[in-house]
């Protein structure tokens, strides 16, 4: 594989969130007359508000949901403004190597936009994305491939020329569905054997690794 297109989830892959996320939920859930449920919680990672908000829904008919997710977000914001949402192992190291052989990178997260810009530019990676697609500039949510397809489209990509990095069963499926290879970097959730992947690896360093063969220099 020759690899000219690079498309990256953020939460739990580029950014070690979805705990902090996880701990607020934790908090939040009694003030909204609601038991914290881990299973529940997973089944929303990786995927949109929409589709969450109707995980939610159905077990806890009555619960304010929008009230929650906002509450939610700030704490969210709070929580990367006191630096307590780190990046993850390896996330300059292949962002870096990336750009600085030419290959094109994409950010394609379920987050929201003005959250998004908010992190990247915290952290100070910002500047190594060539484009975003983020959970409210799409119709349809991970698993539905809509958004890895929009941001391997923006770049110019091919799935022959596309690998996308993932954490999430909602983000591989999504992948699977748009007919692009894609690494998995296991956070919360573990591989499942019906999810296909090309590779699953500890952290983004083993990804740059496995790699760095398939990338192409520009003009070389």
């Amino acid at each position: 594989m020759k690899l000219k297109h690079a498309i990256f989830d953020m939460d739990g892959l580029l950014f070690d969130s979805e705990r902090v996320y996880l701990n607020g939920y934790n908090d939040l859930a009694p003030k909204y007359g609601i038991t914290p449920d881990y299973k529940l919680f997973l089944k929303t990672v990786g995927t949109a508000y929409e589709r969450s908000k109707a995980a939610f829904l159905e077990v806890y008919p009555n619960l304010d949901y929008d009230a929650m997710r906002d509450e939610l977000r700030v704490y969210m914001r709070h929580a990367m403004e006191s630096a307590l949402i780190p990046l993850k192992p390896g996330v300059h190291n292949i962002l870096s190597a990336l750009k600085n052989n030419g290959v094109k990178v994409a950010l394609a997260t379920s987050t929201r936009r003005p959250l998004t810009t908010f992190m990247l530019k915290t952290a100070d990676i910002a500047d190594y994305f060539d484009i975003s697609v983020c959970g409210d500039e799409v119709t349809e949510a991970k698993p539905n491939p809509e958004i890895f397809l929009k941001a391997m489209q923006s770049l110019g990509g091919t799935p022959e020329t596309t690998m996308i990095f993932e954490d999430s069963h909602n983000g591989i499926r999504a992948a699977n569905a748009a007919g692009i290879p894609v690494i998995m970097v296991p956070d919360l959730l573990e591989p499942l054997d019906e999810l296909k992947t090309f590779a699953v690896v500890k952290d983004l360093n083993e990804a740059l690794s496995l790699i760095l063969p398939m990338i192409i220099v520009e003009n070389k």
